[in-house]
């Protein structure tokens, strides 16, 4: 059929009203959705802006003091884009739990800043309370900023997602003598357990949960292994007993183990003592089911005999297989035998950095093998 000018002329006016009136929608809907961006943008980057402040405060100079600095530099500097553009979020894209944008929820009021021991004023810690219960995250560190930048923003934000009543205590060892995991664990479990919260989770600062499907909530019944399906042993546990990366634990369970052994300088031996530390006390160990429940990602960082190359996992193992042999009660050794100097205490809402000298006891005197207590590690923060 032939089409005469006049319908010729009709239909493509009809086919241009078409074309103008679909346009016009879709510029309407990409000015909406640019401005939903752009206040979701803005509303991410001020939350963001308010949990590395609560950090700085805590840091201050430090390496990662600077990093958190320039951090939130950047997000602050994401606000300014010019008009009609869409403004992203500057987290890292590998954090795997949820949107990449924290909220911050109650900001710290004060932020007190004692040394050597001195008093300090109480606050509150974060979140909703789990049915009553309160949550110390200890977090034994040293020379981890990166790690520990990355480690804070997925915790946080879990506890939070999960309603959790909790305090992040970053334990920190000073540049002298070997890494003493146990030790710094058992401070921790002291500092915190004075300020009255009744479950702890001993976390490792390069172990970050990779699902919401983990569970740091209050567990009554036995100590709890949270790390057991970990990307660097293959998904699985390396052996039955293992108990390493993120441990939680009631304050009655550590206390009736008298806490970690206090004797472990260097990488490894410490919680596969704590294991038969457990066992003794009558408790097993308990893990939720399925890998999704205990899968955590491992953090790159220099390896711990870079730092201090005389400290060996062979000694520690050596270590561990003698005290097995002897059956050591726990009673000679643990929270009853910690000795430390507390040298700097900051605190917020949030977060508690304690900086602390584990070689206090060794000082004018031989310490013991491996402890490297006359050799200065290269963090001095």
């Amino acid at each position: 059929m032939q089409l005469n000018r006049k319908q010729l002329g009709a239909a493509l006016f009809l086919l241009v009203g078409i074309v103008s009136f679909t346009t016009l929608c879709w510029m309407h809907s990409a000015s909406t959705t640019i401005t939903f961006s752009k206040d979701m943008a803005v509303s991410t980057q001020h939350s963001l802006g308010q949990h590395l402040r609560q950090l700085e405060k805590l840091f201050g100079h430090s390496e990662f003091g600077v990093a958190l600095f320039n951090m939130r530099r950047r997000s602050a500097n994401a606000t300014s884009v010019s008009r009609g553009t869409t403004m992203k979020p500057t987290i890292r894209s590998s954090m795997s739990i949820g949107s990449p944008a924290l909220t911050s929820g109650n900001t710290a009021e004060t932020s007190t800043s004692v040394d050597r021991g001195k008093a300090t004023r109480e606050t509150k810690p974060v979140g909703n309370s789990d049915h009553g219960h309160r949550l110390a995250i200890i977090v034994p560190y040293r020379d981890r900023a990166k790690n520990l930048e990355e480690f804070l923003l997925i915790v946080t934000k879990l506890c939070k997602e999960q309603e959790i009543e909790f305090r992040i205590f970053i334990i920190e060892q000073t540049a002298r003598g070997a890494f003493n995991r146990a030790k710094l664990c058992n401070i921790g479990y002291k500092i915190a357990s004075e300020k009255n919260f009744d479950y702890f989770i001993f976390h490792d600062v390069d172990k970050v949960p990779m699902t919401s499907s983990v569970n740091y909530r209050y567990h009554e019944k036995n100590p709890k292994h949270m790390a057991h399906c970990v990307a660097q042993f293959a998904w699985r546990l390396p052996y039955g007993a293992f108990a390493g990366g993120v441990l939680m634990v009631t304050k009655e369970q550590f206390a009736k183990v008298n806490g970690m052994s206090n004797i472990f300088w260097g990488w490894g031996g410490e919680d596969d003592e704590l294991y038969h530390r457990f066992l003794r006390a009558g408790y097993r160990l308990d893990r939720d089911e399925g890998c999704d429940s205990g899968k955590f990602r491992s953090l790159q960082h220099a390896g711990a005999s870079k730092s201090y190359p005389g400290v060996k996992y062979e000694e520690n193992y050596r270590l561990y297989m003698d005290t097995m042999k002897k059956i050591r009660k726990t009673e000679d050794d643990g929270l009853n035998t910690l000795d430390f100097e507390q040298e700097r205490l900051e605190e917020t809402e949030q977060f508690c950095r304690v900086v602390v000298d584990v070689c206090k006891g060794y000082l004018g005197r031989a310490s013991p093998a491996g402890a490297g207590c006359d050799v200065k590690g290269r963090l001095a923060n």
